[in-house]
């Protein structure tokens, strides 16, 4: 009957559904893995031809939770490729076609993609090191305008870390007399208690390196230190600095 035929149509559509949520499980957490697993050259082949459908998740007309996930893969495979042989090449091949990609998903108005954009942008810049400095000073306008707007705590922690990694990674593209007062400005964080070793490792750095930059700074970096040390939820050896 047309009834039964329109169950088996709902039925074909909730079993497409089941297979888009497994493979989506693959991307994410199998991409990564295997781009961890192997020398970048050998996967960049095949990574080449799985970016375009991951990307392709990332659009603004797409699902929300599409769009969440797709973003997350794009970060934690490039997390990946810092790690391996060739890595660092592959990012930088890769570099051209996520940068637009991660930079309109911080304009996002939702929060989570934002969050998972700005996630995404650091672990670029960590994966490609030197290659992608000529980008700084245009991601370093962006991050400046989000601090100045941006309400989502965990988003503004993640800010804070990926403006750390990206003086970590290349410290002289980075202006530190307008970067590192506004980054302390913005301690201690408050949602994404996991970056607080990245904050005070780049802190620790700059105190060793630029020392009359560093010690202005003092009274407020010693301040959010002291709430990473009362905090029963930060994570062990967060704090860095003594």
């Amino acid at each position: 009957t047309v009834c039964q035929d329109g169950g088996g149509d709902e039925d074909d559509d909730e079993d497409q559904q089941s297979v888009d949520f497994l493979l989506q499980n693959f991307a994410r957490e199998g991409i990564p893995l295997l781009a961890s697993s192997v020398p970048a050259d050998n996967f960049a082949p095949f990574l080449n031809d799985l970016l375009p459908l991951i990307m392709s998740k990332a659009k603004p007309m797409c699902e929300l939770v599409d769009r969440f996930y797709s973003l997350g893969t794009i970060g934690e495979i490039l997390q990946s490729l810092k790690s391996v042989s060739g890595g660092q090449r592959v990012a930088g091949q890769l570099s051209n076609r996520l940068l637009p990609v991660l930079v309109a998903g911080v304009r996002d108005s939702v929060s989570r993609i934002r969050y998972k954009s700005v996630f995404g942008l650091g672990c670029l810049f960590q994966a490609t090191g030197p290659i992608c400095v000529s980008d700084y000073p245009m991601i370093l306008s962006v991050f400046s305008d989000m601090l100045t707007k941006e309400t989502d705590q965990m988003v503004i922690d993640n800010l804070c870390a990926v403006l750390c990694r990206m003086i970590m990674s290349n410290m002289d593209a980075v202006p530190l007399e307008q970067v590192v007062p506004a980054l302390v400005a913005h301690l201690p964080l408050k949602e994404d208690l996991e970056e607080n070793k990245t904050v005070f490792n780049c802190l620790a750095m700059l105190y060793t390196k630029t020392p009359a930059l560093v010690v202005p700074l003092m009274k407020p970096i010693v301040a959010a230190s002291s709430h990473v040390l009362g905090n029963n939820n930060a994570e062990p050896g967060s704090f860095w600095l003594c």
